[in-house]
């Protein structure tokens, strides 16, 4: 996989901006298993908004928001590109549509 960037580096939208977006008709399901690798961010409230995760062929980590769960892993809301998918308990992608 290719280098990832240090989460520290992602720019880290506020709350104002996340409610702003599409992502807003998502809501985080804490009962979603965490997947491998993924980072939970919490807002300045502590409250956790969204996941961290790689994406093959990216090149930096991407914000999803988990909203289920299937039998083949999370469904989540991929705040930037606005598509939805199924992430496996692995980490790999799956398209939803």
């Amino acid at each position: 996989m290719g280098s990832v960037t240090n989460v520290e580096q992602l720019p880290s939208p506020d709350d104002q901006q996340i409610a702003s977006s599409k992502a807003a008709e998502y809501t985080l399901d804490l009962s979603v298993p965490l997947v491998n690798g993924a980072i939970v961010h919490h807002n300045a409230k502590g409250r956790a908004d969204y996941w961290i995760v790689e994406r093959p062929g990216e090149a930096t980590r991407v914000r999803v928001i988990p909203y289920g769960f299937t039998r083949l892993g999370a469904a989540i809301h991929n705040i930037n590109d606005g598509r939805d998918y199924i992430l496996t308990p692995s980490g790999g992608w799956m398209g939803s549509e």
